[in-house]
């Protein structure tokens, strides 16, 4: 009845981009390069093309900005990976903690000191706003994140042609979601905001007229307070994708049968521990049931593996 879809198999590639000697550059190295350098050139050419009376920041303070997002990444992305992908090693090497030549960086732990350097050089910079200005162009399709807020979620649900809208890892909520209800032309809406969107805003996406493929991610979801809210797309609900989110079986039965004729995509809990640890123990704080139990038991078996 459900579709459980496994991983796709990572490809086998050699992480080392190059070597000289003994020093060697890895391709994931290399992409924290290409991402810091292009942000850095892209917000100068933003914070520029300003009136010098509306700015934030000036064009030189991006240099500096540059330097605390580069000390945020890679602290931060090496603490979130100690933290959430093995902990367990790591606090019997502790003199390994600071190896940053042995690999291991994590996007989700350099994010939010990132944030707080960017933040104090300039919140309003980084929310999303400025789409208000493509609110009649012809763009249909937007998957974005980071930063993005409530803010900016108001400014493109104003674009009048957009048909598909993906957010993840944002800073978005529940009222975020609310400023989409009566969309003309969204046929698909996706949100995987771990645990920071929850199941009330299924009542939102009920509420796009257009609406056939839902994404509704990294969330706990009961039938009661969540599913319920989806039975006015009875009919035209095509795609429910609940991955990385926890749901219950007698739940998920219920809302099959509300849309019997609708694709639903669940992965198994042990599944989400793999894909990560982080959104599996936040998803296993808020969750009940048989579900949060077999995903409690996912991650201590995750965690026996890693230590």
């Amino acid at each position: 009845m459900f579709d459980f879809l496994l991983a796709i198999p990572y490809p086998r590639i050699d992480p080392t981009a190059f070597a000289i000697g003994p020093f060697s550059v890895r391709w994931y190295a290399l992409a924290y390069v290409a991402g810091l350098i292009f942000a850095w050139w892209h917000v100068r050419q933003v914070v520029a093309a300003r009136p010098a009376g509306k700015r934030i920041m000036e064009p030189k303070d991006c240099d500096d900005l540059l330097f605390w997002a580069t000390f945020g990444v890679v602290l931060g992305g090496r603490i979130g990976y100690v933290l959430f992908y093995k902990p367990g090693y790591y606090i019997h090497h502790l003199d390994e903690v600071l190896s940053l030549w042995k690999g291991g960086m994590s996007f989700h732990g350099g994010l939010p000191l990132y944030q707080v350097r960017v933040e104090e050089a300039g919140p309003d910079l980084y929310d999303g706003t400025g789409f208000d200005a493509l609110a009649d162009s012809k763009l249909q399709d937007i998957k974005i994140g980071l930063g993005f807020n409530d803010k900016g979620m108001e400014q493109v649900a104003g674009i009048k042609g957009l048909r598909h809208f993906a957010i993840a890892h944002g800073r978005t909520s529940d009222a975020g979601i609310t400023f989409f209800e009566g969309h003309p032309s969204l046929e698909s809406f996706s949100v995987a905001e771990m645990g920071k969107v929850s199941e009330r805003g299924l009542a939102s996406i009920a509420k796009m007229p257009k609406v056939t493929r839902v994404g509704f991610g990294e969330a706990f979801i009961t039938y009661e307070s969540g599913f319920r809210h989806l039975l006015p797309m009875r009919g035209r609900l095509k795609e429910l994708d609940l991955t990385m989110s926890v749901v219950n079986q007698d739940d998920l039965k219920r809302v099959q049968a509300d849309h019997p004729d609708a694709k639903i995509t669940v992965i198994p809990p042990a599944e989400i521990v793999k894909r990560h640890s982080g959104v599996a123990n936040a998803l296993a704080r808020a969750a009940t049931g048989p579900a949060a139990e077999e995903l409690k038991r996912a991650i201590a078996e995750h965690q026996t593996r890693n230590k």
